[in-house]
């Protein structure tokens, strides 16, 4: 199986922000993806419908998630949750870590939503993250 690289992963969560979620989180997240297609985003569940992005903001995230691109890819794909991850000490958390409990809703409601690659992997309509 493709694993999605942590770059398509943080496209496919800007799909899913919405103003709902930014009152319900209302912080800032910072992913430090350890790895060589790994990189820094920033998650900002704080004003509209939220954003994610790569370049530094100007203040700093309420929680700082440090992960390799593996360990992200096992959130994501939902066969670890980040408590799992936290506990097991390869998700460290500095910061709010309620807030950085909330990601699971963020994982959930992107196994809600079906995910469409830039290429059709196979014949049937859309592919679904399981």
């Amino acid at each position: 199986m493709n694993l999605l690289t942590p770059e398509q992963l943080v496209k496919l969560v800007s799909g899913v922000l919405n103003e709902s979620l930014v009152k319900e989180i209302g912080g800032m997240f910072q992913f430090n993806i350890v790895g060589e297609i790994g990189g820094t985003w920033y998650l900002d569940l704080r004003t509209g419908n939220g954003r994610i992005y790569a370049e530094k903001p100007v203040d700093n995230p309420d929680v700082v998630l440090t992960m390799s691109v593996e360990d992200m890819q096992q959130i994501f794909y939902g066969q670890t949750t980040a408590f799992d991850a936290y506990m097991q000490g390869t998700l460290k958390v500095d910061g709010d870590l309620k807030m950085a409990m909330s990601l699971e809703r963020i994982v959930k409601m992107l196994k809600e939503k079906p995910v469409i690659p830039d290429k059709q992997v196979s014949e049937r309509p859309g592919v679904y993250i399981v």
